[in-house]
């Protein structure tokens, strides 16, 4: 069991960022929810950012991820690269996304799709339909702190963010 240190889930997250602050917030919502509390949530994302800021004086980036792009329709489409018409699905999810951030976070870097399914037996992935990973990693390395690409080339022992600091 963990130590609770404060009431609600939300004074829970401010509570653990007095300590340390995040390198970014990656706002993830489901590709067929883009509706679903959505102001609700968008005002607690706004509130940690400024708690961020109030308390480190760094104001984190905000990244928005469409989910489980997979699900929309046409569900027959569902391994990538998709079709058009699935395409212009994703879009319209992203592009409300992005407005439903933009109108409360006009500072928000950007939204991306992606779709993460894998399945495993015995310890070996045996389907893998993982799609805009890579854009969202570099996305998000075009977006964070030079040091925390160094901390996570380090720790990930990634060739390809290794690489890019070189170049760099």
């Amino acid at each position: 069991m963990e130590d609770v240190q404060e009431e609600d889930a939300l004074e829970e997250v401010k509570y653990s960022l007095l300590e340390k602050y995040p390198d970014a917030f990656l706002f993830l919502v489901k590709a067929k929810e883009v509706d679903a509390r959505i102001q609700e949530d968008i005002a607690q994302l706004e509130e940690l950012r400024n708690f961020v800021h109030a308390h480190h004086d760094y104001s984190p980036p905000i990244i928005g991820i469409v989910t489980q792009v997979d699900e929309l329709d046409p569900i027959y489409d569902a391994e990538p690269p998709f079709g058009e018409e699935k395409e212009e699905h994703i879009q319209e999810a992203v592009t409300h996304l992005d407005n439903h951030l933009k109108n409360s976070l006009p500072q928000i870097a950007g939204t991306i799709p992606v779709c993460a399914y894998l399945a495993f037996k015995d310890e070996e992935i045996v389907y893998d339909r993982r799609w805009n990973i890579d854009l969202l990693l570099d996305f998000l390395l075009d977006h964070l702190p030079d040091s925390t690409w160094m901390s996570w080339a380090k720790i990930t022992q990634a060739a390809e963010i290794q690489k890019k600091l070189l170049v760099l």
